[in-house]
């Protein structure tokens, strides 16, 4: 076996190499068809979405703005505010917590109602700010789009943070047993 500088042994490259391998194997079978092992920073992003949404529509709703959502009707009370808002949190911990599904296609159901509510919250803010017939929409649209990708890139990067050195340890204590 050989020795490094600080006097500490190290494993062999043949073993080091073959840890590597079954590493590479593990991750692409994990990234392909596990479920999420990762705290999902998706639902948190979800959670956020829906509540800013709701907190957003009132003060939308307070300022003489009129609902555009058809299920809760022009004018909502804040009952009928909080009790949606509960439903889509709930809705969210629900995909959060589904066991066989992939890690991915959680991270982009939970992007997905999140960046919706992220959306609703610019349109929201953007009518009460005074904004033109049309440009709330916008900005609705093009801040959902950029949100809904930087939670599926975070998302992807908590998964590899928290997954890889677990299969990493794996890979290495396989590779041991097979010497």
């Amino acid at each position: 076996m050989a020795f490094n500088a600080h006097s500490a042994p190290t494993a062999s490259v043949a073993h080091q190499a073959n840890a590597k391998l079954l590493f590479k194997a593990k991750l692409r079978a994990a990234l392909a068809t596990g479920p999420a092992l990762a705290p999902d920073i998706s639902s948190r992003f979800a959670k956020q979405g829906v509540t800013t949404d709701g907190v957003s529509t009132a003060l939308a709703l307070a300022g003489g703005a009129k609902e555009l959502n058809p299920l809760l009707g022009a004018s909502p009370s804040p009952l009928t505010l909080v009790g949606f808002t509960a439903i889509k949190v709930a809705y969210a911990n629900h995909l959060a917590l589904r066991p066989n599904q992939r890690a991915q296609a959680r991270a982009a159901d939970l992007c997905t109602l999140g960046s919706l509510g992220d959306g609703a919250t610019a349109n929201n803010l953007s009518v009460l700010i005074g904004a033109s017939t049309g440009l709330p929409l916008a900005i609705g649209a093009w801040v959902a789009t950029a949100r809904y990708n930087d939670c599926m890139k975070a998302a992807q990067t908590a998964y590899l943070t928290h997954v890889a050195p677990q299969l990493w340890a794996e890979a290495q204590q396989q590779a041991r047993l097979q010497r």
